[in-house]
């Protein structure tokens, strides 16, 4: 078996603790809006850009391209400035959006 070894963190990242808790308060605040039933949150940072996060939201929402740019505004107030372009937003039947 291959041991992977975990990236050294960049100047400025979040520890995994930090990054758990931002995590669980991103969800928190997308449960608040009225649409959504349930909210997972992931954060990340892509080896390639270990400077900015990415997200990828998984929700339980009916027709969520209704709702994508709330999502994403709601997203990018918590955590300042994020990676959008390698960000995606899910509902639990599988679509994908991109963040607006």
């Amino acid at each position: 078996m291959t041991e992977v070894e975990p990236l050294p963190k960049a100047e400025g990242q979040l520890s995994d603790e930090e990054l758990i808790s931002k995590q669980d308060e991103i969800a928190a605040a997308l449960m608040e809006l009225d649409h959504i039933e349930s909210a997972a949150v992931s954060l990340y940072y892509r080896p390639e850009n270990a400077e900015e996060l990415c997200f990828q939201a998984t929700l339980s929402v009916e027709d969520l391209k209704d709702h994508v740019d709330e999502v994403t505004d709601t997203i990018v107030s918590m955590l300042g400035s994020c990676d959008l372009e390698h960000s995606r937003i899910l509902d639990t039947m599988g679509n994908i959006m991109d963040p607006a």
